[in-house]
């Protein structure tokens, strides 16, 4: 082989290097930037594409896209997400739904678990795993559909028992239960706002009824129940008491 093609050869090869040095310092400078922005928010950066997921709980905002183009919106924006394998859905959470706690039971029986939920023996050991991601819907006229990837192998995926699956599976696993548990409170205050006229001009027994059917909707969870149930007996109670004192001042 000839000196020049050697010249050629190593040329291209310096070129690719310095190239790619420079790409993932330009890559780490834009996710510190995004870090920077979105301190205190749970971050989910994914490796294969650069897609991004942040959720903040303290303003209840997510942030969703990718690293240099994203967009962020009120959880009350969230639709619906879904878990999917293989771009076939397997679990998912919808607005507005009343079995919303079945979506997080299914993928709190843990990664494995879910990614092989129902299967047979036999069918676990020829399940193959290509692709695991999120797919998020938001209220957005332009951009509606995200896909958060967690994982991504080419050609013949991976066994549905590797433990190649393990760490994104549950990375998967952990977001989906942020987004479920977002709508799910994002509902629960809706549903409390929507519901306090209609509760302060009923009984106190229409009231706790009332209470009732929005604990079993999945509006409020059984220790919420119980607390708006005691302010409303002590509410009652208050309000006893202070007529019996106006009874005896009028009798006064």
């Amino acid at each position: 082989m000839s000196v020049f093609v050697w010249i050629i050869i190593l040329g291209g090869l310096g070129w690719m290097i310095t190239a790619g040095i420079k790409l993932k310092k330009q890559h780490d400078a834009e996710d510190n930037t995004f870090i920077g922005e979105h301190q205190g928010w749970d971050i989910y950066k994914s490796a294969h594409d650069r897609g991004v997921l942040a959720l903040d709980h303290e303003h209840k905002r997510i942030a969703i896209g990718t690293i240099t183009n994203h967009v962020e919106r009120s959880w009350s924006d969230i639709s619906a997400v879904e878990v999917e394998k293989n771009g076939q859905s397997i679990a998912q959470t919808n607005r507005g739904s009343q079995v919303m706690g079945a979506a997080v039971g299914a993928v709190l029986l843990g990664p494995l678990g879910l990614l092989m939920g129902g299967m047979s023996g036999s069918k676990r050991q020829k399940e193959r795993v290509n692709e695991l991601s999120l797919k998020i819907l938001i209220d957005d006229r332009t951009d509606p559909v995200h896909r958060i990837t967690f994982f991504r192998m080419t050609g013949n995926g991976t066994d549905a028992q590797s433990r190649l699956l393990k760490g994104p599976a549950s990375q998967m696993e952990h977001f989906h239960a942020l987004l479920a548990n977002a709508i799910r409170q994002d509902n629960r205050s809706f549903a409390r706002q929507a519901s306090a006229p209609v509760l302060d001009n009923r009984s106190n027994t229409d009231r706790i009824t009332k209470l009732w059917e929005l604990k079993q909707a999945g509006a409020l969870t059984a220790d919420e129940f119980e607390s708006e149930k005691r302010a409303v007996l002590s509410e009652a109670a208050t309000k006893g008491r202070l007529d019996a004192i106006k009874s005896r001042h009028r009798e006064d």
